[in-house]
């Protein structure tokens, strides 16, 4: 098989209709035949992993200064800046495309949600 048609394939998988992407094409996502509540389980935890990478491990780095500045005064203070220095260094583009990411979650889980109930 030539280049051209495993381009041509894999777009032809990439372009489906299922508003959960690619995910559900198999693999650790598959949830054709599990049992109603553990597909249940597999569809929330797509969306929930995007937002316990954004909330939560932004929470306990919140948390973890400050227990190391209740230990060590100035320290805490000292990983506060330079944890915002790194965030003012990342590209604008970055915090869109992760933006973008978020909202499309939403904007699938919303579309699936309605086509369901219609």
């Amino acid at each position: 098989m030539n280049i051209d048609a495993e381009v041509r394939e894999a777009m032809a998988r990439i372009r489906d209709a299922d508003p959960e992407g690619n995910a559900s094409a198999g693999g650790a996502w598959e949830t054709r035949g599990a049992p109603p509540w553990q597909a249940a389980v597999i569809r929330l935890a797509r969306p929930l992993l995007l937002w316990m990478l954004g909330v939560v491990v932004m929470g306990w780095g919140v948390v973890i200064v400050g227990a190391v500045e209740a230990i060590r005064p100035g320290v805490g203070i000292r990983m506060a800046s330079a944890m915002a220095a790194l965030l003012r260094a990342y590209p604008d583009g970055l915090y869109y495309l992760i933006g973008a990411i978020f909202l499309g979650q939403a904007a699938s889980s919303v579309t699936a949600s309605i086509k369901g109930k219609r």
